[in-house]
């Protein structure tokens, strides 16, 4: 795995090369299949490749949202929309505080028109774990300001600094985002 992440800077079909490589043995890491499905994922004509290489690291790590995530971006390529909505919903939650899976999610929802369940569900997701932690405030904030709704994303941070007062990452987070709303 270590050589896996040195390889990231070497031209693509050197890295594909060693994934390939890497992955030939039946034992491979499945982090290792993610790497070489996310590699090929860039070329339409290795597409299949990559959702099968996807679907083998499922099979030893089913709960890795990297996997599922990746398996989302293909079927979204492949105009299977609304499933790969639900993938990305799936991905985000088996990782509870990993923002970018949650915007993911977010992202697809608005280009399916989902809009409205997304933010029901990012606002209620804020209300059980924003005393726990920002992120759920700054991930509900963001969506608030993604389809222009600044007041309601300075709500939900004065909010969540209500509940979090000696959260400095917060009130940093917060002040980035109030001034990228104007």
């Amino acid at each position: 795995l270590r050589l896996s992440a040195c390889m990231c800077d070497a031209p693509r079909a050197e890295r594909i090369g060693f994934l390939e490589h890497a992955c030939s043995n039946k034992d491979a890491d499945p982090a290792l299949l993610i790497a070489l499905a996310r590699a090929l994922h860039g070329d339409a004509r290795l597409r299949d490749t990559a959702q099968r290489t996807l679907e083998r690291a499922l099979r030893y790590r089913g709960m890795d949202s990297g996997a599922v995530q990746g398996l989302a971006d293909a079927l979204w390529e492949q105009g299977n929309l609304d499933e790969a909505c639900e993938y990305y919903r799936f991905a985000a939650n088996l990782e509870g505080f990993r923002e970018h899976l949650f915007q993911a999610w977010f992202t697809a929802c608005r280009l399916t028109r989902r809009t409205p369940e997304a933010l029901d569900y990012l606002t209620a997701r804020f209300e059980r774990f924003g005393a726990r932690s920002e992120q759920p405030a700054l991930t509900l904030a963001w969506a608030h300001k993604e389809i222009e709704q600044p007041e309601r994303a300075q709500a939900v941070l004065d909010a969540a600094i209500k509940l979090r007062p000696a959260d400095g990452y917060l009130r940093l987070r917060a002040a980035a985002l109030l001034a990228s709303l104007g």
